[in-house]
């Protein structure tokens, strides 16, 4: 991911990528992050729920699944 400062262009990437390549868990759970961090809580869940519909048995899971719950306590 790019520097913090840089979060709206690595947003407009990785929607790009999600745009590209929707089946492409990786893509989804990058733009969720940056979303995140970006404070854009309701979206981040949505692509990190996204992500794990893609790839339920990825290696981070759980730690995308604590994600959430930590998400779900914000707007």
């Amino acid at each position: 991911m790019r520097a913090r400062n840089d979060l709206p262009a690595a947003i407009q990437e990785y929607e790009a990528a999600v745009r590209l390549s929707p089946g492409n868990p990786r893509a989804h759970r990058d733009l969720a992050a940056s979303l995140e961090s970006d404070g854009q809580a309701a979206r981040a869940r949505e692509e990190y729920e996204r992500y794990l519909e893609l790839e339920p048995t990825a290696p981070d899971a759980e730690q995308v699944k604590a994600r959430l719950k930590k998400l779900a306590t914000r707007g």
